[in-house]
């Protein structure tokens, strides 16, 4: 059996699928128009909390910083027993903070350098310092565990503590 169709059925047919394909056309521009919106504002979005990480970080690198340098302010005019001036040598040394500490005996006129070497004439560390306090109370050296001790924290031109010298009271 044949059928046949007129021609105002092949037209009204060609037109629901000419319609059909502009429907699907127009939604896939749609839909790419809208992927590129949602990606461009996650892009901004992750973009806007990094910078905000970043601040924060910095925030809590200053602030570290900061608390470190207080740590070392309270030795600033302040008297410290000789037992706890040798812990201090040693607890830096152990952090591996770049401070020198110098210690002024009643027996040694100058200053001996602990940690680093202090150079007072370019207010800067001069390298790597070796030793540690001397036991041997027949030293100059020698830190009186019973003696008593001023602190004044020295600056460099950065304004970061780069000593502390410790002069033994009488």
């Amino acid at each position: 059996m044949v059928k046949f169709i007129n021609k105002q059925e092949d037209e009204g047919f060609m037109k629901s699928k000419n319609a059909d394909f502009v429907y699907k056309v127009l939604f896939i521009v749609v839909g790419v128009i809208l992927s590129g919106l949602l990606i461009a504002w996650l892009v901004g979005t992750y973009k806007d909390k990094k910078k905000e990480a970043d601040a924060g970080t910095q925030k809590i690198n200053s602030i570290t910083a900061s608390m470190a340098d207080f740590d070392l302010t309270v030795y600033d005019g302040a008297s410290i027993k000789g037992e706890s001036l040798r812990e201090l040598i040693s607890e830096l040394d152990r952090k591996d903070v770049l401070v020198a500490i110098g210690v002024k005996t009643l027996a040694n006129g100058s200053f001996k350098y602990y940690n680093y070497k202090y150079n007072s004439s370019s207010n800067n560390l001069d390298g790597e310092e070796t030793n540690l306090p001397t036991s041997d109370k027949k030293s100059a050296d020698y830190i009186n565990p019973n003696g008593n001790f001023i602190g004044e924290v020295k600056r460099n031109a950065n304004d970061e503590i780069v000593c502390i010298e410790f002069t033994q009271q009488r």
